[in-house]
């Protein structure tokens, strides 16, 4: 629930600087997590005329006790965060039938990790670019780990607003 909850405070800061969101709150967890890409996209599926989707998650950590991952911005816990991008590379040859624009998903990816950066230095991490496909083959789809398990969840909300204002920044800058 608590991916749900940032993903609902991602909603809210985004609308309130004039995007339109449909946020699906589909559950794709299942007893296969290897099949979770197959789950999301039958949900992507469903809309249609969609400039950006954004895959979001917490990532999984193995740390106890205080996180690491979370840094103070004037005195406020804030969750780091990165961002994946696929390159569509499978683990055998002709795995996927579509393969992603991975090179616009990593320049998207890029600009907003900048424009955070030139914000909060330490707030983002590097992307980290994978093979896989993510569902990024769908356009343009950022797929954003904030936080991960060891931060709290309020550390994860305080980051929203970050993104959004990067994701306001880069989007305007690309419609002028």
């Amino acid at each position: 629930y608590n991916v749900i909850a940032v993903g609902n405070a991602l909603q809210t800061a985004l609308e309130q600087r004039g995007f339109t969101v449909i946020h699906d709150t589909s559950s794709l967890e299942g007893e296969d997590i290897n099949s979770a890409y197959s789950r999301s996209l039958t949900v992507m599926q469903k809309y249609d005329n969609i400039d950006l989707y954004i895959d979001l998650h917490r990532n999984s950590s193995n740390q106890r006790g205080r996180s690491d991952n979370t840094i103070l911005i004037d005195n406020v816990p804030c969750a780091k965060l990165f961002f994946v991008v696929g390159t569509g590379i499978g683990t055998y040859e002709g795995e996927y039938d579509a393969i992603p624009d991975w090179k616009n998903n990593y320049t998207f990816a890029l600009s907003l990790t900048e424009a955070i950066a030139a914000e909060q230095a330490d707030l983002v991490k590097p992307i980290r670019l994978k093979v896989g496909r993510f569902n990024q083959h769908m356009g343009l789809c950022l797929l954003a780990e904030i936080g991960t398990n060891a931060d709290t969840l309020q550390a994860a909300l305080n980051t929203v607003p970050y993104l959004a204002d990067a994701i306001q920044s880069v989007c305007c800058n690309e419609t002028k």
